[in-house]
Protein backbone atom coordinates (compact mmCIF):
# COMPACT_ATOMS: atom_id res chain seq x y z
CA UNK A 1 0.00 0.00 0.00
CA UNK A 2 1.29 3.48 -0.90
CA UNK A 3 0.43 6.73 0.81
CA UNK A 4 1.76 10.28 1.04
CA UNK A 5 4.31 10.99 3.76
CA UNK A 6 2.44 12.28 6.85
CA UNK A 7 5.36 14.56 7.78
CA UNK A 8 6.07 16.44 4.52
CA UNK A 9 2.76 15.70 2.73
CA UNK A 10 4.62 14.83 -0.45
CA UNK A 11 6.70 18.00 -0.71
CA UNK A 12 9.99 16.26 0.14
CA UNK A 13 10.85 18.85 2.79
CA UNK A 14 10.52 18.39 6.53
CA UNK A 15 10.15 21.47 8.74
CA UNK A 16 11.86 20.68 12.05
CA UNK A 17 10.49 23.72 13.93
CA UNK A 18 7.11 24.64 12.34
CA UNK A 19 5.38 27.98 12.91
CA UNK A 20 2.85 27.91 15.75
CA UNK A 21 0.32 29.87 13.67
CA UNK A 22 0.32 27.88 10.40
CA UNK A 23 1.84 24.62 11.77
CA UNK A 24 4.26 24.51 8.85
CA UNK A 25 1.61 24.67 6.11
CA UNK A 26 2.72 28.14 4.95
CA UNK A 27 -0.82 29.56 4.92
CA UNK A 28 -3.19 30.96 7.53
CA UNK A 29 -6.98 31.20 7.44
CA UNK A 30 -8.27 34.77 7.53
CA UNK A 31 -11.42 36.65 6.63
CA UNK A 32 -11.40 38.93 3.60
CA UNK A 33 -14.16 41.30 2.49
CA UNK A 34 -14.68 41.59 -1.26
CA UNK A 35 -16.92 43.75 -3.40
CA UNK A 36 -18.57 41.86 -6.23
CA UNK A 37 -20.59 43.55 -8.95
CA UNK A 38 -23.95 41.84 -9.45
CA UNK A 39 -25.06 42.24 -13.08
CA UNK A 40 -28.64 43.26 -13.85
CA UNK A 41 -30.97 40.38 -14.67
CA UNK A 42 -29.04 37.72 -12.76
CA UNK A 43 -31.25 34.84 -11.63
CA UNK A 44 -31.40 32.50 -8.65
CA UNK A 45 -28.74 29.77 -8.78
CA UNK A 46 -26.38 31.58 -11.18
CA UNK A 47 -22.70 31.93 -10.25
CA UNK A 48 -20.28 34.83 -10.47
CA UNK A 49 -16.53 34.13 -10.75
CA UNK A 50 -13.99 36.30 -8.96
CA UNK A 51 -10.54 35.49 -10.39
CA UNK A 52 -7.66 35.06 -7.97
CA UNK A 53 -9.76 35.35 -4.80
CA UNK A 54 -10.08 31.63 -4.02
CA UNK A 55 -7.95 29.26 -1.95
CA UNK A 56 -4.16 29.69 -2.18
CA UNK A 57 -2.35 27.34 -4.53
CA UNK A 58 -0.33 24.30 -3.46
CA UNK A 59 3.42 24.83 -2.82
CA UNK A 60 3.22 28.60 -3.35
CA UNK A 61 1.10 28.45 -6.49
CA UNK A 62 -1.31 31.22 -7.47
CA UNK A 63 -4.68 31.51 -5.75
CA UNK A 64 -7.68 29.92 -7.44
CA UNK A 65 -11.00 31.50 -8.35
CA UNK A 66 -13.85 32.27 -5.97
CA UNK A 67 -17.36 31.38 -7.15
CA UNK A 68 -20.28 33.28 -5.61
CA UNK A 69 -23.62 31.48 -5.96
CA UNK A 70 -26.62 33.82 -6.13
CA UNK A 71 -29.70 33.31 -3.97
CA UNK A 72 -32.54 35.79 -4.49
CA UNK A 73 -34.90 36.53 -1.62
CA UNK A 74 -38.56 37.37 -2.34
CA UNK A 75 -39.38 41.09 -2.26
CA UNK A 76 -42.35 42.64 -0.48
CA UNK A 77 -43.49 44.70 -3.49
CA UNK A 78 -41.89 43.35 -6.68
CA UNK A 79 -42.34 39.92 -8.28
CA UNK A 80 -39.95 38.55 -10.89
CA UNK A 81 -41.06 37.21 -14.25
CA UNK A 82 -37.85 36.20 -15.99
CA UNK A 83 -35.89 39.44 -16.38
CA UNK A 84 -38.98 41.60 -15.77
CA UNK A 85 -40.18 43.04 -12.47
CA UNK A 86 -43.89 43.46 -11.75
CA UNK A 87 -45.84 45.17 -8.98
CA UNK A 88 -49.47 46.08 -8.36
CA UNK A 89 -50.37 49.56 -7.15
CA UNK A 90 -53.71 51.19 -6.44
CA UNK A 91 -53.92 54.61 -8.14
CA UNK A 92 -56.79 57.06 -8.67
CA UNK A 93 -58.73 56.83 -11.93
CA UNK A 94 -57.68 60.35 -12.95
CA UNK A 95 -54.00 59.47 -12.68
CA UNK A 96 -54.54 56.39 -14.83
CA UNK A 97 -56.52 58.38 -17.40
CA UNK A 98 -53.96 61.20 -17.64
CA UNK A 99 -51.00 58.85 -17.77
CA UNK A 100 -52.64 56.91 -20.61
CA UNK A 101 -53.28 60.21 -22.45
CA UNK A 102 -49.62 61.22 -22.16
CA UNK A 103 -48.53 57.93 -23.74
CA UNK A 104 -50.54 58.76 -26.86
CA UNK A 105 -48.95 62.19 -27.38
CA UNK A 106 -46.21 62.38 -30.05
Amino acid sequence: MQQTCPTCHGSGKEIPDPCVVCHGEGKVKKTKTLQVKIPAGIDDGMRIRSSGNGEPGVNGGPAGDLYVEIRIKPHGIFQRDGEDLHCELTIPFTTAALAERWKCLP
